[in-house]
């Protein structure tokens, strides 16, 4: 069953159901209320007559005739049970029950198939024996307007069925149509492989219009993703068969020419090596890209920022002989962090500012807006302006001659970025062409 039928089924059953209800109580509360008052009303004739009687100044059945109600009957009826007098207007109520009330009663007995208000009074009879003073009434009045009232509900629930199910199928309409556009929407992405947003009605900015620029905002992020990925996919390939091609190639002049010239086979093993190494890098750099944050596996402790810049400048100019100042004006700088990783994410900052900077490298630690940071700043070449956007893109080089001649590959700032995500934290880029630039970290308190 689609949600078109289901959404008619069950608003035209659940209203179908309340008005039962309602109407339900209508016609119960009806009932109760005209019930109890025509008993009221029989009780007070029926008290009315005992007064009547109690005055004795008429004979009993000189006077009963006069107060026997429409349809209606009274009897004296002793303790034995047995009528002493009585008195009808049709012949059937003769034959109902007899008994004897000792205290004051009202309500309705069923009386060949028809209802009649019975109200029983004890009272002293004339020689002086208690009875029961009997009045019967028919309540077929009653019973015609509770008849009426019952049609005019069954009437009024069948003509409030008809509006609601049509208001269901209005509803179901509005409901659907939306659904059904993004629906033939995803479908026609699927068969035709393109990404295509939804056209949504300004009409109304309800739920089912923010479903479709939800719907469009995703669309739009897939797409973009859909392309950093076909770029991903074409730059590794292109990364990974250059040194393919060079290994290829001297492997090639080794086979042909490697064991009659020494220095063809010399250059040719560095080669190799060299790009060897490259392509290893290369492969460990894609394998880092293609984590999760989920998958870095934080350890959590509390790192000193200042002794960390420290001792990554000390194995850093010692490695390479290029100056590294770390200024800090609070001797211990405390944040939440793995600091492996982010001792990893120094290296690369500090490898890149060697690239395309001689002089030496400043790492300012402290605070800033009341976060741990660290800014890395270089006074090399700097970025054109038009690139510090991309610079975090997996494999985008601003100069890619000279990133190749430096052995980049544009993987080192992306795989930054993916580690400090994964710290919760922040990394920006500021750069300037011939003044240099600073990168700068923003990491979680420690508590």
């Amino acid at each position: 069953m689609n949600i078109r039928k289901k959404i008619h089924l069950f608003s035209t059953i659940f209203l179908f159901i309340i008005l039962l209800l309602i109407n339900g109580t209508i016609y119960y509360l009806y009932n109760k209320v005209t019930t109890e008052g025509e008993l009221d009303r029989l009780t007070n004739q029926t008290e009315t007559i005992a007064a009547a009687l109690k005055e004795q100044e008429i004979a009993p059945r000189t006077l009963l005739p006069a107060f026997i109600p429409t349809d209606g009957m009274i009897r004296i009826i002793n303790q034995d049970s047995n009528p002493i007098l009585a008195q009808a207007k049709t012949n059937e109520l003769g034959k109902s029950e007899v008994i004897f009330q000792e205290a004051q009663t009202a309500e309705v007995r069923e009386v060949g198939g028809k209802s009649y208000a019975v109200v029983a009074i004890p009272i002293i009879w004339t020689n002086g024996e208690v009875v029961s003073l009997e009045v019967t009434e028919s309540m077929a009045g009653v019973q015609a307007n509770l008849d009426i009232l019952r049609t005019i509900l069954l009437l009024a629930t069948l003509l409030a069925i008809l509006p609601a199910f049509l208001s269901a199928r209005v509803l179901s309409e509005l409901i659907l149509r939306p659904i059904e556009k993004l629906t033939s929407t995803m479908e026609e992405i699927q068969r035709k492989k393109t990404f295509k947003h939804i056209e949504l009605e300004n009409q109304s900015k309800d739920e089912l219009y923010k479903m479709g620029t939800t719907f469009n905002s995703m669309v739009d992020i897939l797409q973009a993703n859909s392309e950093k990925q076909q770029s991903f996919v074409s730059n590794a390939s292109h990364e990974l068969r250059t040194p393919l091609t060079i290994i290829e190639s001297y492997a090639s002049l080794l086979k042909r020419w490697g064991a009659k010239k020494p220095e063809v086979f010399d250059e040719s093993v560095e080669a190799i090596h060299s790009e060897s190494i490259r392509m290893r890098n290369l492969t460990e750099q894609l394998l880092l890209l293609a984590r999760n944050d989920n998958d870095w596996e934080i350890d959590w402790q509390k790192v000193d920022l200042v002794a960390l810049c420290k001792d990554g400048a000390k194995s850093f100019m010692q490695a390479y002989d290029q100056d590294v100042r770390v200024v800090h004006e609070q001797n211990v700088v405390l944040a939440a962090g793995d600091k492996q990783k982010l001792k990893q994410v120094l290296f690369i900052l500090f490898d890149n500012a060697k690239k395309f900077s001689e002089r030496d490298i400043d790492v300012v630690v402290g605070y800033e807006n009341g976060q741990p940071s660290i800014t890395v700043k270089d006074y090399g070449i700097g970025i054109p302006k038009e690139d510090v956007a991309k610079v975090f893109d997996r494999f985008f080089r601003v100069d890619k001659a000279r990133s190749r001649k430096t052995g980049g590959s544009g993987l080192g700032l992306s795989i930054a970025k993916e580690i400090i995500s994964a710290h919760e934290g922040l990394i920006e880029l500021q750069s300037e062409e011939g003044v240099g630039t600073s990168v700068t970290i923003l990491l979680k308190e420690a508590h």
